[in-house]
C-alpha cells in the first residue's frame, strides 16, 4: 500500500515536472544542431504579427527551407503564438524556447554557438526607444560573448547606438531607415512604396476579388521581384550585346514585359568593385560579361514563354515576339520555349514595381 501510495506521488511529481517544462520550453538537442542548421530569434516579447512577418520573409528564400527556427524569450507563448506554432507547417520548423540571452544556460540550450545566425528584434514594449535600445544592446553583447563567431542581425531605433553593435553583420535601425525613405519620397515620390513592396515578400494574388481595377492591378503587380542574369547567358538581354543600356531597356519591356534597372559591368575600378549601376544612361554600352538587374514576375531561367512568328494579318507589323502568359499560351498557336529550372541562392531580395505580366507590341496601352 506504502509502494502504490509512493508510486502515485512520484507520477504526480512527474507530471508536474513535465508541465512545468513545457510552460518554460523545451531545448535544441545537439544532435539535432549537429546534423541540422538552425537560427536563433531573440526578442523580448514574440507578437504574433512579428513573428509572423519574420517566418514568412525568412522562409521565402528558397535555399532557407530546410533551416529550423527556435524563438527565445522570456515571455510565455500567448494563446494566438501558441495556435500558431500548432500549425504544421511551423510546428516542423519552429522551435520555442523560455530564456533569456543574458543568461548562458539558456543560449546553451538554445545551441547558439552552434547556430547559423542570431536575429536581435528590438523590444516593442517600452515607451522609451533609449531604454529599448539599451535591452537590445545588452543582448547583442550578451550573445556576442558567449558565441563570438555566429552572424548578428541586429534592430535598433535610434542611430546614435548604433556604435555599440558595430561588430554585428547587419543592424536596422529604424529611425534612421525611416526618416531617410520619407526624405526621399519628398524629392522622389513614390519611393516609400517602392521599398515597401521591395521589403514585403508578395505572391501577386493580394486585391484579385476586389471591384476596383486599380487594386487587382496593384496586387498582381506588386508579385514583381528582382533577379539577375548576365548578358551573354540571358534571352531577354541577349540580343542587346553592343546597344546603349537605355536601348536595351527600352526594347526589352516592349518585348518580354521586363524592366532592366541596372547593370554590373564586369570590369571596374578596384574601388567600384560589385558596384550595380542604377540606369547608367546611354552612355554605358552593354557587353556579353555585365549582369543584368531586371524586374519581373519570375526569373528568366523558371520562365515558360512563347515566341509567335507573327502573320499578315496581325495588328502587330513589327515583328517583335508576343509574350504570353501560362492562361493565356492554351489560347494561342504558338511555338513554345521553355527553359530549365535552375537552383541558385543568390537572387536579391523580393517584390517591385508595376511591370507587366502580359505585354503585345500590338497593345495600345501606355507603359509607364
Amino acid at each position: 500500500m506504502i509502494g502504490k501510495i509512493t508510486i502515485f506521488f512520484q507520477f504526480e511529481q512527474l507530471a508536474f515536472t513535465w508541465m512545468e517544462r513545457q510552460k518554460l520550453g523545451g531545448s535544441y538537442s545537439s544532435h539535432r544542431a549537429q546534423s541540422e542548421k538552425h537560427v536563433v530569434v531573440c526578442s523580448t516579447t514574440l507578437h504574433a504579427d512579428t513573428i509572423m512577418d519574420f517566418l514568412n520573409e525568412f522562409y521565402a528564400h528558397p535555399l532557407l527551407q530546410d533551416y529550423y527556427v527556435v524563438l527565445l524569450s522570456p515571455m510565455e507563448l500567448d494563446t494566438t503564438m501558441r495556435m500558431i506554432l500548432q500549425v504544421p507547417i511551423w510546428a516542423q520548423r519552429v522551435i520555442y524556447i523560455q530564456g533569456s540571452c543574458l543568461k548562458d544556460a539558456d543560449l546553451a540550450r538554445a545551441r547558439m554557438n552552434e547556430a547559423e545566425a542570431c536575429f536581435i528584434l528590438a523590444a516593442r514594449n517600452y515607451a522609451d526607444k533609449t531604454a529599448a535600445d539599451e535591452h537590445t544592446i545588452l543582448r547583442s553583447w550578451a550573445v556576442k560573448d558567449f558565441a563570438p563567431n555566429v552572424a548578428q542581425y541586429v534592430q535598433i531605433f535610434r542611430p546614435e547606438n548604433k556604435l555599440h553593435v558595430k561588430f554585428a553583420e547587419f543592424v536596422v535601425c529604424e529611425d534612421e531607415f525611416k526618416y531617410a525613405l520619407l526624405a526621399n519620397n519628398c524629392t522622389c515620390p513614390g519611393a516609400s512604396t517602392l521599398v515597401t513592396l521591395l521589403l514585403h515578400t508578395s505572391r501577386g494574388q493580394e486585391g484579385q476579388q476586389s471591384q476596383e481595377e486599380w487594386h487587382r492591378l496593384y496586387g498582381r503587380c506588386s508579385g514583381n521581384e528582382i533577379y539577375h542574369i548576365k548578358l551573354e547567358d540571358s534571352r531577354f538581354f541577349g540580343e542587346y550585346e553592343g546597344k546603349s543600356f537605355t536601348y536595351a531597356s527600352f526594347h526589352s519591356h516592349r518585348k518580354y514585359g521586363v524592366a532592366l534597372v541596372g547593370v554590373r559591368p564586369a570590369q571596374l575600378p578596384e574601388f567600384y568593385e560589385d558596384t550595380i549601376l542604377l540606369n547608367p544612361g546611354p552612355r554605358h554600352i552593354m557587353k556579353k560579361d555585365d549582369t543584368c538587374y531586371y524586374m519581373s514576375i519570375t526569373k528568366e531561367e523558371n520562365s515558360s514563354f512563347s515566341v509567335a512568328n507573327q502573320q499578315p494579318n496581325n495588328n502587330n507589323t513589327t515583328g517583335d515576339p508576343v509574350i504570353v502568359t501560362a492562361k493565356e499560351e492554351e489560347k494561342t498557336t504558338t511555338v513554345p520555349i521553355t527553359t530549365t529550372a535552375t537552383k541558385d541562392g543568390t537572387i536579391p531580395p523580393q517584390l517591385i514595381l508595376q511591370v507587366p505580366t502580359c505585354v503585345k507590341t500590338s497593345c495600345s496601352r501606355n507603359v509607364s
